[in-house]
C-alpha cells in the first residue's frame, strides 16, 4: 500500500541531513518535496519545505493566491477594452460592469500598457476579438 505522505516526510528529513554536507542535493530533494507536497495539499509541510529552502538561498515560490495574467488580458481587462474600445467613459464602465470608476481607471491604464497602445483612440484601432 502506497503511503506518499510518510515518504514525502521521510525524503525531506534526508534532505535536512545532507545540509550540512551537500547543499545542492538537499535544495533539489527540498524542492521536490515542495511538489509532492502541494500535489497532496499538505500546505504546512509544504510552507515548512519552503522555508528551509529559504534558510539555504533556494526560495520556491508559493502557488496560493490567484494566477497572474502576465502581459495578456485577464478576462475583466478584456471586458474592460471592448467597452473602451466602443468609445465609452470609465463611468459608464463601471455602471455596466459594477466597479468604481476608480477601479475601471486601474484597469484601462492596465489595458493601455499591456496592448501597447498610448490612448483610447488607438485602442480602438486593435481587434479585440
Amino acid at each position: 500500500m502506497p503511503a506518499p505522505y510518510a515518504a514525502a516526510n521521510v525524503l525531506e528529513r534526508e534532505a535536512l541531513c545532507l545540509l550540512p554536507t551537500d547543499p545542492d542535493a538537499a535544495t533539489d530533494l527540498l524542492s521536490a518535496q515542495v511538489d509532492t507536497f502541494d500535489r497532496l495539499g499538505a500546505t504546512r509541510d509544504a510552507a515548512r519545505c519552503r522555508h528551509h529552502l529559504r534558510g539555504v538561498g533556494g526560495a520556491k515560490p508559493s502557488r496560493r493566491g490567484r494566477r497572474g495574467y502576465g502581459n495578456e488580458l485577464s478576462p475583466r481587462e478584456l471586458e474592460v477594452a471592448r467597452l473602451l474600445a466602443g468609445g465609452h467613459t470609465n463611468r459608464e464602465i463601471a455602471e455596466v460592469l459594477f466597479l468604481s470608476p476608480r477601479t475601471v481607471e486601474q484597469h484601462a491604464a492596465r489595458v493601455l500598457r499591456k496592448l501597447g497602445v498610448g490612448s483610447r483612440n488607438q485602442l480602438q484601432a486593435e481587434d479585440l476579438a
